[in-house]
This record gives structure tokens, C-alpha cells and sequence, in this order.
């Protein structure tokens, strides 16, 4: 990975720094929608804001998948990032995005959508005992049946393929954490929750080591720290000067004299990403 460390916080464990776009490793597939909403707003401000976070040693794109995108689509040649141990630090954890999916009057419309599939329909006693895939649906959880045991890749295709099913029929899908998404059943009783399997880091680097990616929304990344708000400038980012992109890099944002006393730390995202949050300065 070609990279550039430009400023150390050793009080936080972790590096903001400049890398080649080409040598970052995504792990997830993009989706189109975000992609353009994101290329658009970057190209309209001229600046990336929030620093997606990669991997020290590997270059794996741990989170920010779409912005290192937008970079590349607009012209940019390197990327401003969080750099992090993913293995070494285990502030770094890995839990699961669910599928909310609905409105649906019955599990035999769920069935109805996902004609074709082998499946089984169980009663639902408790989250403890589900295996992913599956669907839970009222007093119902809806199984799939598998030749052998699905391995992380293999598993998350059949969740892509589920979930495309649902889409081309037409229900909305809402990424949740697990816990809302358990919480959401009780509430909305119309709507079928996909439960997806919990993947570990050994799984995200064994497929990225063979050369596959994993469906969007496989993964959801717990990080220590995120940094918001930093602001760099996307021209910069166009240059083939590493040297001048770094001079620039401190003199714009300030990083020269940024410490961990001059970081704001706001509140993270709960259940959903439960960081610690830092804009560039406080005030």
C-alpha cells in the first residue's frame, strides 16, 4: 500500500494520513445510488469532510468504501484517511447490518416473493437460536435450506440474492443494527426483518486475500475513533506531488499544530457505530 503518515495521535491509537486510491482494498460492493449522491455533494463543496478509515498495514478500506469512490470518480489520485491496526487494535470490532423489509400483510406474501428458494417456515422462539440467513416475521422466522454449511462469502451472496428479490418486487429495505432491528418488529408488526450473519476479521481478509468482495452492507465496522469535518480540498487530492498534497494537507486544515487537547469529541452513533467522534478543532 503506498501511504503517508502525516500526523500521529498517539494518545488515540491512530494516524491521519495520505494514500494512493489504487492501492486501497475495498471489501464491499458500491452501491450506484450512494456513489452518485456522494460524487455530487463532494464535487458541489469541492472538499471530502469526513475521513474514511483504512487499514495501517493491508490498505483494506474498513470504512468509507463510497467516498474513496467519489474520489476516484472526480479525478482524485490519493485519499485523506483515519489509519488504524485492524488486527492489533481490538477496539476494532465487527457486528452485522439487518434487513427491515415491508409493508407485508402475511408470510404468505414473504413466501410468494421468494418463490424458488428451498425454505422452511418455523416458529419463532428467540433471537439466540436463529441461524443467518433467515427472515423473522411475527411469531414466524423463515429458513433457508443450504447443501452443506454456507461459508461468510457464500452467505452474504444469498442475503445479495434476497434481498434483490425483495427489492425488484417492490418493498422498501432499511439497514438497521440488530438491536433496532429486533426492536422495530415489536412496533412495526407489518414488516419482515433479515437477519445476516456476523462476520469476523479473519473472514473480511480472507476474501479480499482471494481477490472477492463482499455484498454491500456485509459488514458494520466499530472503530475506536472517526474524524469528522476535517475538510480537504478534492483538487489537492488531484495532484501527483505526494510532497505538495502533505505541505498543503498541514497548512489548510492546521494540522501542524493539531493535538489531541485541540480535537472536539462529540458523542457517537449508539447502537448504531458507538465511536468517538472528533471534529477538526474545538470552538
Amino acid at each position: 500500500m503506498d501511504k503517508y503518515e502525516v500526523k500521529r495521535f498517539n494518545r488515540l491509537g491512530v494516524s491521519i494520513g495520505i494514500c494512493k486510491i489504487d492501492s486501497l482494498i475495498p471489501h464491499e460492493m458500491i452501491v450506484k445510488d450512494l456513489l452518485d449522491e456522494l460524487t455530487r455533494d463532494m464535487k458541489e463543496t469541492g472538499i471530502i469532510r469526513n475521513l474514511p478509515v483504512v487499514d495501517a498495514n493491508t490498505g483494506l478500506i474498513i470504512d468509507g468504501t463510497h467516498r474513496i469512490a467519489a474520489l476516484k470518480k472526480l479525478g482524485c489520485l490519493y485519499a485523506p484517511v483515519c489509519l488504524i491496526d485492524y488486527t492489533g487494535d481490538d477496539r476494532v470490532k465487527i457486528f452485522s447490518w439487518f434487513r427491515l423489509v415491508g409493508d407485508f400483510s402475511s408470510i404468505d406474501e414473504i413466501k410468494k416473493v421468494l418463490k424458488g428458494e428451498s425454505i422452511s417456515v418455523e416458529r419463532y422462539f428467540s433471537r439466540e437460536t436463529l441461524r443467518a440467513p433467515s427472515i423473522v416475521y411475527g411469531e414466524k422466522v423463515i429458513k433457508f435450506k443450504a447443501r452443506g454449511k454456507l461459508d461468510a462469502y457464500s452467505s452474504f451472496k444469498k442475503v445479495n440474492e434476497i434481498e434483490t428479490k425483495f427489492r425488484r418486487s417492490g418493498y422498501h429495505i432499511e439497514y438497521v443494527s440488530e438491536h433496532e432491528g429486533f426492536k422495530r418488529l415489536k412496533t412495526d408488526r407489518c414488516k419482515c426483518l433479515l437477519v445476516t450473519p456476523r462476520l469476523t476479521k479473519d473472514d473480511v481478509l480472507s476474501v479480499i486475500n482471494r481477490g472477492k468482495i463482499f455484498a454491500p452492507k456485509s459488514t458494520r465496522h466499530i472503530v475506536p475513533v472517526r474524524f469528522h469535518e476535517i475538510g480537504v480540498p478534492i483538487d489537492l487530492l488531484k495532484s501527483l506531488d505526494l510532497k505538495r498534497i502533505v505541505k498543503a494537507l498541514y497548512e489548510k486544515t492546521k494540522l501542524s499544530s493539531l493535538t489531541c487537547e485541540d480535537l472536539k469529541e462529540v458523542g457517537g452513533d449508539g447502537q448504531i457505530y458507538n465511536v468517538r467522534i472528533y471534529l477538526r478543532r474545538k470552538g
